[in-house]
């Protein structure tokens, strides 16, 4: 027998996405000397912000999976060994970019290159390293479902781990990199779930930096 309580009147379809429409894109920038940009924190400013930054192309139709992982003690009272507390001890977030595009934007991720040379007429050259130093980059991931839109900013994330890079007549070549964020980022978006939550008579109240 169910309990007689509803939450039908809450539930909205609407609120559930499958995003990647074509406006979906991913910004990734290469931070100097562990200075990040002043990331404005509003869609308009942050369209100027990126509008002379190319975004990394084409990516593969995995998407790009956001993981958190969670490492947690569990501390035991003398009385039956119960566990009386747990206390996360380390948060690890990371995303991943499958991108299909070989461009330098791409490749720099992805190998560490320098910028390109040109060694004659029509060629082009880049020095792969020996090694690959840690990367630190800011991203900003912006996923669009017909009129609804979010775009998580990261003004820190070091590129880590790659994956191999096939060379085949049966697949894509796809350029496969892992991001864990190292600072604090933002979600803006323009689903009505969110701008329902703000708290009552702060629906006008922007920052100024924000306006």
């Amino acid at each position: 027998m169910a309990i007689p309580i509803s939450g039908i009147e809450y539930r909205n379809a609407d609120n559930a996405h499958a995003w990647g429409d074509d406006e979906t894109d991913v910004w990734i920038g290469i931070n100097t000397l562990g200075q990040t940009p002043d990331f404005p924190r509003n869609s308009t400013q942050l369209k100027n912000f990126l509008q002379s930054i190319k975004p990394l192309g084409w990516l593969a139709e995995d998407g790009i999976p956001i993981e958190t992982e969670i490492d947690s003690t569990d501390f035991n009272a003398l009385q039956g060994s119960a566990v009386i507390k747990t206390k996360i001890t380390k948060v690890t977030r990371s995303f991943q970019v499958q991108a299909l595009e070989e461009n330098a934007r791409v490749t720099k991720l992805y190998w560490d290159h320098d910028t390109p040379r040109m060694v004659a007429a029509g060629e082009a050259i880049i020095d792969i390293p020996n090694t690959i130093s840690t990367l630190n980059c800011w991203a900003v991931l912006q996923f669009v479902e017909g009129e609804y839109w979010k775009v998580y900013v990261f003004p820190s994330v070091d590129v880590t781990d790659r994956g191999t890079l096939d060379h085949s007549n049966t697949a894509l070549s796809l350029y496969q990199m892992t991001m864990k964020i190292k600072k604090a980022g933002w979600l803006i978006t323009n689903n009505p779930a969110y701008i329902e939550a703000v708290p009552k008579g702060q629906e006008t109240n922007f920052d100024a930096a924000d306006e």
